[in-house]
């Protein structure tokens, strides 16, 4: 990580409408199965989940994000604490934001992770690592849950 790396942006390409992307990220028991998390309530602006991981090597981290905005279907955000952080005084929050795009043969999806600036030094490069290799990972198994799940 360069000290000056603030945000992270993945982009994909995904064979379902945007309608079918959005539902697989604005609802319990999908985000569930592909965040692979367990989840309770229900996916509104300004609510704040509450989590437990179920990824294996995680399995039990406890973790929580608070809703931002849900415009269906085309962009959805929330707030968090970066990295492995739960409850950390030391750490602000980054702004989690999925994009969905009608392109040719489906929807393109993008997610930006924004404010690492904001996160202590001391924690940042390890936060933004974590996070970098996490949204890899969450953008396979959207994609692959999407291509299971049409």
């Amino acid at each position: 990580m360069n000290i000056l790396d603030k945000s992270i942006e993945r982009t994909m390409v995904v064979k379902a409408s945007r309608e079918r992307v959005w539902r697989a990220l604005t609802t319990t028991q999908e985000f569930s199965s592909w965040f692979q998390c367990k989840v309770e309530g229900e996916f509104a602006p300004g609510k704040r989940l509450d989590l437990v991981a179920t990824v294996p090597g995680w399995e039990g981290f406890k973790f929580w994000f608070q809703i931002e905005e849900m415009i269906p279907p085309s962009k959805f955000s929330w707030r968090w604490l970066p990295g492995a952080a739960v409850d950390d005084n030391d750490s602000n929050t980054t702004l989690v934001t999925f994009t969905l795009e009608e392109v040719a043969g489906g929807t393109r999806v993008t997610v930006l992770e924004t404010g690492f600036e904001g996160v202590s030094l001391a924690k940042r490069a390890k936060a933004f690592k974590e996070n970098t290799d996490g949204w890899r990972d969450q953008m396979a198994n959207l994609e692959r849950y999407l291509a299971e799940h049409a």
